[in-house]
């Protein structure tokens, strides 16, 4: 296994598909995932940012014409956990490919519950199985993307439940097309309160959420991480290579993320001044009542001076 020697390639290659031919079995793959009008069409057809009501991609939802974009399939996953009161996570599986190496990490995809309303941040695509106990939760409205170098699975999302895209300014699906929404620290977050956080410094689109359920939970992607150990959904190999590279760590901050965004150390110092307690991450398992502590020395420890 050929190592590797620029951090920032091997973050850019962590969020590659291996392939873009969806290969998943059973009724997920094979579903339709074009639809003639989504669940609630009147919410999309009057909060669409102005820019996109006139698209035909997205007035009404009318049918359209395939895109040459295919999901990724459903990797396996662990099962659905509350983390507290109307948030929980899961645990799933990410592969890609770099060089002729494949590599095969976790990610976590967060699901905020508004009564029947569901909002998903970080999103990892589930069985048809795990889709099933998703649903009992409630209906999916809302798919948040945080980092510049997540989003494979919102599309699959976005056209299976006619769930409203949110992103920072500029950023596109990983099919092409425009979030319906825009990620503002000035506006509302769609679920629970939230308070958007904006990494105004990073190289690449980066943001954050702050929820105030809980003495605050903050909802991080890529800036922050809290791999504390090599989990299951890791191969041998790139569990490895990851805890060589300094990937593994409580609360903390990837070399690769830094290297590919080089964010001053001043977003950082904003991001730990908001209130919160516990940590929830598009990498690893929730961090909790420790987490703002933890983060404040994990920053002095990289940027230190």
């Amino acid at each position: 296994m050929a190592p590797y020697t620029d951090a920032s390639q091997l973050l850019k290659d962590a969020r590659r598909p291996i392939a873009r031919r969806c290969d998943a079995k059973g009724p997920v793959a094979t579903r339709r995932v074009l639809r003639e009008e989504p669940p609630n069409p009147e919410l999309h057809r009057t909060k669409l940012l102005p820019s996109l009501r006139s698209s035909p991609m997205n007035v009404g939802y009318r049918k359209r014409e395939a895109h040459m974009f295919e999901n990724s399939p459903a990797w396996p996953h662990g099962a659905l956990q509350s983390a507290f009161a109307d948030i929980y996570f899961v645990v799933g599986t990410n592969k890609t490919h770099h060089a002729g190496t494949d590599l095969q990490t976790s990610r976590t995809m967060v699901i905020l519950r508004d009564g029947g309303a569901l909002t998903l941040v970080n999103t990892v695509r589930l069985t048809e199985h795990g889709l099933g106990e998703l649903e009992k939760l409630g209906r999916v409205r809302n798919v948040v993307r945080l980092g510049a170098f997540h989003g494979r699975d919102d599309p699959f999302y976005r056209d299976w439940y006619g769930a409203m895209t949110w992103a920072l300014p500029g950023v596109r699906s990983a099919d092409g097309r425009p979030a319906d929404r825009e990620l503002d620290p000035t506006e509302p977050f769609p679920a629970h309160g939230g308070k958007v956080f904006v990494f105004s410094t990073a190289a690449f689109p980066e943001a954050a959420v702050v929820l105030p359920q809980e003495g605050g939970v903050l909802i991080t992607c890529d800036a922050v991480q809290n791999w504390t150990h090599v989990d299951p959904f890791f191969s041998k190999e790139t569990g490895g290579l990851f805890l060589a590279q300094g990937l593994i760590g409580t609360a903390n901050i990837p070399p690769t993320w830094l290297s590919a965004c080089s964010p001053d150390v001043a977003d950082y110092r904003r991001l730990v001044s908001l209130t919160f307690r516990h940590l929830i991450t598009a990498h690893g398992e929730p961090l909790r009542n420790d987490a703002q502590a933890l983060l404040q020395r994990r920053i002095a420890a990289v940027f230190p001076g």
